[in-house]
């Protein structure tokens, strides 16, 4: 066992301890201070590419937001800067296909507007180009036929769920109770049925309450 030890060299020890301590407490601290800092760094440049994939979103649109992947895919990031920063990708991700989904719905309505407007004025479209998807231009050159355009109007009515004229109810009964012994359309879908009734209907001769009804039934199927 050591005794008591003189004071002064006792003390001088400690401050020997004191002073080793404190410079392995500062190398620790400066250590990591400059990981911190490396860490904000790599961070920050992170971010910079996220900002960059936005800005250039507009013009390059879902390659921007690729590119920007790719490149945070070599960053080492800590786990939470790398979740935030793949979802402000996502979003930006999703505001484009949002963006993207809204003008081609926007373009198909034109679409629409216009073969409303054609159906309307009897008028020929110059090219596929300008009507909905699905619908031909050839349509509107077919010759004329003997079809009910009465019928082809209240059956437009029954697949979009609108009302007939009153007069017409009887029809209508006729009609549905046919279309149920047939297979509701044999088996088409409602867009498919709808783009056979616009074609059948071109080449019926109607009257214009009965052209202005079709059109609304259309309209409100589209």
């Amino acid at each position: 066992l050591v005794g008591v030890t003189p004071r002064g060299p006792d003390q001088k020890l400690w401050s020997q301890l004191r002073k080793h301590a404190d410079s392995v407490f500062a190398q620790l601290n400066d250590a990591r201070d400059a990981r911190k800092a490396e860490i904000n760094e790599t961070v920050a440049n992170a971010e910079a590419i996220v900002e960059e994939a936005k800005a250039n979103a507009e013009n390059q649109g879902i390659a921007a937001v690729t590119e920007a992947r790719e490149k945070l895919a070599d960053i080492e990031l800590p786990k939470g800067a790398h979740g935030r920063l793949v979802k402000s990708l996502n979003d930006i991700e999703e505001r484009i296909n949002s963006e993207r989904s809204a003008a081609k719905a926007a373009e198909e309505r034109g679409r629409w507007d216009t073969l409303l407007g054609l159906i309307s004025t009897n008028e020929t479209p110059e090219s596929d180009a300008a009507l909905p998807s699905g619908i031909e231009a050839a349509w509107f050159t077919q010759e004329s036929t003997t079809a009910d355009a009465r019928k082809l109007c209240i059956t437009m009515e029954i697949l979009a769920d609108v009302e007939s004229p009153v007069e017409d109810k009887p029809a209508r009964m006729e009609l549905q109770v046919q279309r149920l012994a047939e297979g509701m359309g044999r088996n088409l879908s409602k867009e498919e049925e709808r783009n056979a009734l616009i074609k059948q209907w071109l080449t019926a001769d109607a009257d214009t309450v009965l052209t202005e009804r079709f059109i609304a039934a259309l309209r409100a199927i589209i």
